[in-house]
């Protein structure tokens, strides 16, 4: 049996190399019977879901995606495949279960625009948060710990939220495709970047609701000294 990959499929496939590669020596991936496919990477931090345009009547193992894609390979022949799918890392039931089945917090507009100011600021982090019935992206480094605050941060506030939360990830994790996304805040620290059909999961660094959310702090909340309070604005790190 024979199935032909469309331009859109192949252009999802070189993205997935492409989130992937920095976790990964080697990118595994298989094509699985249906419409609905998936990839995990070995740390089991991101997680991809998107659907075919016609249901691929077999599976198709792919033992290295990048060799694969190298090769311009435009028509999956079953007889031609000779690995076997059970000797690869693959997403389980139960990948699934943890990415998917996770209860919805929050849900807003993750625009193209947004998207563009991830790789505009040069910060380490990115949180996402909800506090004060507002939905918005905080950029900042964590010089000494998750909730402190240097100064050097920029905030967008992206919609609303009736929720408290905040979502922990390193900047350079966020590569998504171009466009404008549905951002899916679940339990247990799972975001999700929805575009129709096209899912990635990504498990953040940190992540508190609730009570958990914390108030941020400064030199100024931690230093109670008030001669070292005087030497530090002398200093002009107040």
């Amino acid at each position: 049996m024979k199935y032909t990959l469309t331009d859109k499929i192949i252009t999802i496939l070189e993205h997935i190399m492409y989130i992937a590669e920095k976790t990964s020596k080697i990118v595994q991936f298989c094509f699985i019977k249906g419409k609905k496919q998936s990839y995990i990477n070995p740390q089991e931090d991101i997680f991809v879901t998107f659907g075919l345009d016609d249901i691929i009547k077999f599976d198709y193992a792919i033992p290295d995606l990048k060799t694969f894609l190298g090769r311009a390979v435009r028509v999956l022949d079953s007889d031609k495949n000779k690995t076997n799918k059970d000797d690869l890392f693959l997403p389980t039931k139960e990948h699934i279960r943890e990415f998917e089945s996770k209860s919805v917090i929050q849900t807003t507009d993750f625009t193209i625009k947004d998207l563009q100011n991830i790789g505009k600021f040069k910060h380490r982090y990115i949180n996402v948060i909800g506090e004060n019935d507002k939905f918005k992206l905080r950029y900042q480094n964590h010089v000494n710990d998750w909730w402190f605050d240097d100064g050097n941060k920029m905030i967008f506030i992206i919609g609303k939220s009736n929720r408290q939360f905040r979502y922990v990830l390193k900047r350079e994790r966020i590569r998504l495709l171009p466009n404008d996304y549905k951002l899916i805040c679940k339990e247990g620290g799972v975001l999700r970047f929805q575009l129709k059909h096209l899912n990635y999961y990504l498990k953040s660094e940190n992540f508190w609701q609730r009570q958990q959310v914390k108030s941020w702090v400064t030199i100024k909340d931690k230093v109670k000294d008030k001669h070292l309070i005087a030497l530090y604005k002398s200093k002009g790190y107040l």
